[in-house]
């Protein structure tokens, strides 16, 4: 793409297709905001509306019951029962009274075991204690939905009875169904636990419509009802809209639902035809942008073949390019036709001062040849005298590392001997301390061989009161055998008694054993630890004697330690003396071999602008000015 004439196209296409896009997206969004408020509106309209409808039906049911509640007490309920029934579309109206009476518009009797009282109409009356509907359920004659209106009348504070009424609720289900919807929408009636009351697909009546939509669950639809905002969910894999309200008055929920598509058909039909549009232009607008792109640059056309034979002229500086027109491209070629004309005059000037450059080059050149040979001869000197110097400071230093080591060593080794003799001298605390505590357990080991023989003394007194009793109990025994039947029980006792002695003397005779067995190996033990004392003594003399001779031998590191430390200080000094003068040498060296460099390069150099110079002489030569 090196013309330029395909980039301005390829410019405005780009440009056209922006500017497409961004009108597309604006159209679109405008769209499909007014599509989506139109359906909210819809949507809106139609569940609110058909809420009051449901709403009013129920407020005029709820009526005609209320109605009914001065007909309690009357001598004829029925004939007005049966009016109530007519007026308000009831199947039938009755009274429930307090005292268990039901009272009919059909004028047929209580059937037998028939409690009013007990019926979930009358208990619902009696618990809210206000007009009310119950739950549909379905006529167990007629099939049909069946929902029951009450009113409760109180006497004072006291329930007197309950009026109610069965009525059909078909037409209002029909009424329900008959909402008309784009996009296959449907209007639906459930109570707040999400029960149908009215749904196109009858097989859901009564039950819960998160059979047939599992997003739709009781909790869902109070949360819907609450906020009257449409929202989005799938049902059975396809997008559908969805509005709640609540019936007023009651515990039921009309809602509405429509398909997405509604939304999304009409605004991809736009979007195909936008873009089919936009495709339509840039395929007309881009023909018509390159004919007359072409005739604007028909102009620089000419000029670059100008310029062109000019760069293939050989350097003719003579040649000038024909003005057309008073355009940009006229006044650029005006430019460059001054552009080559004072060209041509700084060419003639600077041909005249490159013979003088080259003169001047080739004088310089053999001056500067001389100095580089006179400094190469220097840069070698200096560089032998320089290795000689980097030697002698390498074997210092290693004398001066040798040096640190050894001073290092005797450091480490003075070190450790002082830590042996404080090692001694705290083993020698603790085996005193040892021996002092082996001499108190001596003691005490004396203490408990007498302790012993107090115990052996007392356990031989309690024997001897064991022999006694022992035979004080043989003798009651005899006595007691002597009484005959009045001594039974005393030898009974005195039995018991001989028992005593002799588990007693059994016991002194075990603990005069073990006491001796004590006595014997507390002997043995005061034995053993006075040949402990003994060693003790020994190790302490010795370690004594030891820490002597490591203190005579930490005075002589102390000394060794000095010595290597003025040897090592010399060394060091010596070592910085020679590697000053190794890098003084360095630097002299290190600056002889950069002028030497340096001339070199200069002379390098002079040659290159002596080729230059003749190079250049033949370039211009080649320039016809």
């Amino acid at each position: 793409m090196r013309s330029l004439r395909v980039k301005l196209i390829v410019f405005i296409a780009v440009l056209l297709v922006l500017l497409g896009a961004i009108i597309t997206t604006l159209v679109y969004t405008q769209m499909r905001n007014e599509i989506v408020q139109g359906v909210d509106n819809e949507l809106s309209s139609t569940s609110r509306g058909y809420a009051n409808l449901v709403k009013d039906w129920y407020g005029s049911k709820v009526k005609v019951v209320i109605a009914g509640n001065p007909v309690v007490g009357t001598p004829e309920p029925m004939p007005m029962l049966a009016r109530l029934s007519q007026a308000g579309g009831y199947d039938m109206t009755y009274i429930g009274t307090a005292d268990h009476k039901m009272i009919r518009s059909d004028f047929k009797p209580q059937p037998a075991g028939y409690d009013p009282v007990a019926r979930p109409w009358y208990q619902q009356a009696q618990a809210s204690g206000k007009p009310g509907v119950s739950d549909p359920y379905v006529d167990f004659d007629t099939k049909k939905l069946v929902v029951t209106f009450v009113s409760p009348v109180f006497d004072g504070s006291t329930l007197k009875a309950v009026v109610g009424g069965d009525i059909f609720i078909d037409d209002l289900v029909k009424t329900v169904l008959s909402a008309k919807l784009r996009g296959n929408g449907y209007a639906f009636l459930v109570d707040k636990a999400g029960k149908v009351i009215a749904h196109p697909d009858t097989t859901l009546t009564l039950k819960p419509l998160a059979e047939k939509v599992p997003a739709l669950t009781g909790e869902k639809l109070v949360q819907l009802s609450t906020s009257s905002a449409m929202e989005e969910i799938e049902v059975n894999g396809e997008s559908k809209l969805v509005q709640v309200d609540p019936v007023e008055g009651t515990n039921w929920l009309l809602g509405v639902m429509i398909d997405k598509s509604v939304v999304s058909e009409p605004l991809e039909k736009l979007l195909l035809t936008v873009v089919g549009l936009g495709a339509l232009c840039v395929i007309v607008l881009i023909p018509v942008a390159s004919v007359m792109l072409s005739k604007m640059l028909a102009g620089l056309g000419r000029l670059r073949n100008a310029m062109l034979e000019i760069s293939k002229g050989e350097g003719d500086l003579t040649r000038r390019i024909e003005v057309q027109g008073q355009d940009e491209i006229a006044e650029t070629a005006t430019a460059f036709n001054s552009f080559i004309h004072r060209l041509q005059s700084m060419f003639v000037a600077v041909r005249t001062e490159a013979e003088n450059v080259t003169n001047g080059v080739q004088s310089v050149a053999s001056t500067v040849d001389q100095v580089a040979r006179d400094s190469r001869q220097i840069s070698d000197v200096s560089s032998s005298n320089a290795a000689t110097l980097e030697e002698i400071t390498v074997s210092i230093s290693h004398i001066a590392d040798a040096a640190r080591e050894a001073d290092s060593l005797v450091n480490h080794t003075g070190t450790v001997s002082s830590e042996s003799a404080d090692e001694m001298q705290r083993i020698s605390r603790e085996m005193n301390s040892t021996v002092e505590a082996v001499k108190g357990l001596s003691g005490m080991l004396v203490s408990l061989d007498q302790r012993s023989q107090q115990i052996s003394g007392i356990t031989n007194v309690i024997k001897d009161i064991a022999d006694q009793t022992n035979l004080l109990a043989l003798n009651a025994a005899i006595e007691a055998a002597r009484a005959g039947e009045m001594g039974r029980g005393f030898a009974v006792v005195a039995d018991e008694v001989r028992k005593l002695a002799e588990r007693t003397g059994q016991a002194t005779v075990e603990i005069s054993s073990m006491v001796s067995t004590i006595r014997e190996e507390t002997s043995q033990a005061v034995t053993n630890m006075q040949r402990t004392v003994n060693s003790v003594d020994d190790g302490v003399e010795l370690t004594d004697s030891a820490v002597q001779r490591i203190e005579q031998i930490q005075q002589a590191m102390q000394e060794v330690m000095a010595k290597m430390n003025e040897i090592t200080l010399s060394t060091s000094e010596q070592h910085k003396a020679t590697t000053l003068i190794a890098q003084s040498t360095e630097q002299i060296n290190g600056r002889i071999v950069d002028s030497d460099g340096a001339l070199q390069t200069v002379h390098d150099t002079l040659n290159d602008l002596s080729q230059a110079a003749k190079d250049m002489r033949q370039l211009f030569s080649s320039f016809r000015v």
